[in-house]
This record gives structure tokens, C-alpha cells and sequence, in this order.
């Protein structure tokens, strides 16, 4: 099925702050996935672009506001809608999404 995805990754001392395991994870393989958009958001957000790119993907969305990301991700018309999000950007995308549930 057509997915739409989403990355949120922030840099907090709990999430610990050396990012740089995001060139060890094999993007790669979502070429291969029917992933129709990818939107990256959060505190890292161009760093994730950054290797997103290098992975081969050309249609990613750097969304500067969380808020916005979630609400575009979850508006695109893939079949399904994946957000993989770290430690401190789980609490604030899961009162995102509370808020546009209840919208």
C-alpha cells in the first residue's frame, strides 16, 4: 500500500544528544517501500533531510513546525500513515495528534 512517513527526532539530554546513529539506519530500504511522501520535522529535522537525501529520496518536506508536519502527514492521500518519532518527541506528537483528533 501507498504510505506517507513521517520522522520526528529531537536531541534532548534524555534522547541523548550525538544524532549521528541516523547515518547507521538503513533509510535505504523504504526505496523499496511505496513511501510517497516523507515529511521530517522536530529538532533535527535537517539533519534527517540531510540523510534522507543521501538515501536517494527527493521528495522530502521539511516541516519547521511539529504541529503542521503531523497535520499534513495525516492529510496526504497514501493508504497509510506511519510516524516514527524518538523519546521526546513521542509526548508532544501524541498531544498533537489528541488535539487534531478532536478536531
Amino acid at each position: 500500500r501507498s504510505k506517507d512517513v513521517l520522522i520526528a527526532v529531537n536531541d534532548m539530554p534524555s534522547d541523548g544528544r550525538d544524532i549521528s546513529w541516523i547515518w547507521d539506519v538503513d533509510f535505504e530500504i523504504l526505496k523499496n517501500a511505496n513511501v510517497t511522501s516523507l515529511t521530517v520535522c522536530a529538532m533535527r529535522k535537517h539533519d534527517l533531510a540531510i540523510r534522507l537525501k543521501y538515501a536517494g529520496f527527493d521528495n522530502i518536506t521539511v516541516s519547521e513546525i511539529t504541529k503542521e508536519g503531523l497535520y499534513d502527514v495525516s492529510h496526504k492521500s497514501g493508504e497509510v500513515c506511519y510516524m516514527l518519532v524518538n523519546y521526546t518527541a513521542l509526548f508532544e506528537t501524541q498531544n498533537i495528534l489528541k488535539a487534531l483528533e478532536d478536531k
